[in-house]
């Protein structure tokens, strides 16, 4: 299909060559993400107190659990936008479009009400430390007011990258990236707002990626237009969007959640251990942009050749995709442990910082390649239409398991080493089990050779959606 100057049809020519172009922006857009994070906190631990680097540490496992749901939903968009695109059903991408307009707009809303509510109990309920506790709840409640500008966002970027655009995606990123640095330099260093002037550079930077998305999208020429006043929901494509994107986000809640409770079991540690644990995540976070990139990758690739039904060609996307991200990340993990004091460092000087920091870098990013592993052959299943699967799995093998190491292990031996080791663990164990199911679901399409789903449908009433 043909909608533009901006897109890929990744059913034709080679593999390969296709899946770096397309990986490679969105692996820089979430380096860009990471990069503008790390700056915010170098700017908050720099110009305020360790006690505001912990109140944002201490409850970064709930923002990690917003951004998930947030992004775990918008995949459904982003697969069954691929999959039409794919079969040249342009009727059907046109309503998938305002139909994941229209959801994004009211979960937004809802999700920034129901939040609000409940951010006090939640924080109690992960053990905040008092000193901190006021300004982990500020932190929050001004970033859930921006909510329904990340649905907005998230689903127009998948939107965008269903149909082969990651470049312009990246273009926005940055472009308000740029905005939430120089707004927290502003508010922080010369405001003296704190956490609560990272908040709002992180909600005006927001509202920047979403006039940007929904600008593209209004100008789109192709079936992927999006036009204000059709925006609703479409039965159907809603249907399939939440078939996929639902247990997607569910599988990130509970894979949250549990990393939520991990987090609670570390803030009785003391402020040095929080710092640490957060300084760490920032150079997860990094490596992880990159398993982010080929995840997104490997559904889209997926979701455009099975719409298509070139399952062979859909098969051979998991195994580069697969290949590209275990031996990316091998390199980079050790890498990162080698240079781990210095880039710990770089975000926070105090030794007790680092040197808990450390433990979390070697224990995880040593074998960081099985979250690669994990992450691509979830997308995979998900780019087959297989949502669940990988949820009911991830629930298990990760949530599950995380949360009885807390009771049993950590219980037993009660260090930040015996907690960190939980998440490697459970990396093993989910990308074992998803590459198993996802080895007998490949080999059963492909001897089959038969497409579950239905033709592009080419006679749908013009009343439909114009």
């Amino acid at each position: 299909m043909n909608s533009g100057r901006h897109t890929m049809d990744m059913t034709e020519g080679p593999l390969f060559g296709k899946i770096v172009r397309y990986a490679i922006p969105i692996g820089l857009t979430g380096l860009l993400q990471i990069a503008f994070h790390a700056a915010d906190m170098v700017v908050i631990g720099r110009f305020a107190s360790h006690r505001s680097m912990a109140g944002i540490g201490a409850i970064g496992e709930i923002s990690w659990l917003l951004v998930c749901v947030v992004v775990g939903i918008s995949t459904g968009s982003n697969v069954v936008v691929a999959q039409m695109f794919g079969a040249n059903d342009r009727y059907g991408l046109r309503r998938t479009v305002h139909t994941s307009l229209a959801f994004a707009l009211v979960s937004g809303f809802f999700l920034m009400a129901a939040g609000q509510a409940m951010l006090a109990t939640a924080l109690h309920w992960m053990k905040v430390p008092d000193e901190i506790f006021p300004l982990s709840l500020r932190y929050l409640r001004i970033c859930f007011c921006g909510l329904p500008f990340s649905m907005i966002s998230n689903f127009s970027l998948s939107v965008l990258r269903g149909v082969g655009d990651s470049r312009r995606p990246l273009y926005f990123l940055l472009a308000s990236g740029v905005l939430n640095l120089l707004l927290n330099i502003l508010l922080v260093a010369g405001f003296h707002m704190d956490v609560g002037g990272v908040a709002v550079a992180t909600v005006f930077s927001q509202m920047l990626t979403t006039f940007l998305c929904i600008r593209a999208l209004t100008g789109e020429c192709g079936p992927a237009r999006l036009i204000l006043k059709h925006i609703r929901f479409y039965p159907a494509e809603l249907k399939r969007i939440l078939w996929i994107g639902v247990p997607s986000g569910l599988q990130y809640a509970c894979y949250a959640l549990a990393n939520t409770i991990i987090q609670s079991a570390i803030n009785p540690l003391g402020t040095a251990a929080i710092a640490g644990t957060t300084a760490a995540m920032v150079l997860e976070m990094g490596l992880h942009t990159w398993a982010s990139a080929v995840y997104q990758t490997v559904m889209t690739f997926v979701g455009q050749n099975y719409g298509a039904g070139k399952y062979r060609r859909a098969a051979r996307s998991i195994v580069l995709c697969l290949a590209l991200v275990m031996i990316s990340l091998a390199v980079a993990g050790w890498l990162t442990v080698w240079h781990g004091k210095f880039l710990l460092g770089v975000i926070n000087r105090t030794p007790e910082v680092i040197e808990n920091g450390m433990i979390r870098v070697r224990i995880n990013l040593s074998v960081y390649f099985l979250l690669g592993a994990m992450d691509i052959t979830s997308g995979g299943l998900r780019g087959l239409g297989r949502s669940v699967i990988p949820m009911v799995v991830t629930l298990f093998g990760a949530c599950a398991l995380r949360v009885l190491w807390v009771f049993t292990a950590f219980r037993a031996d009660p260090t930040l080493p015996t907690l960190v080791a939980a998440f490697p663990l459970s990396w093993l164990c989910v990308a074992t089990v998803n590459g198993a199911v996802l080895c007998f679901v490949c080999r059963r399409l492909i001897g089959n050779n038969a497409n579950v789903f239905p033709a592009p449908v080419k006679n749908r009433q013009r009343g439909d959606i114009l």
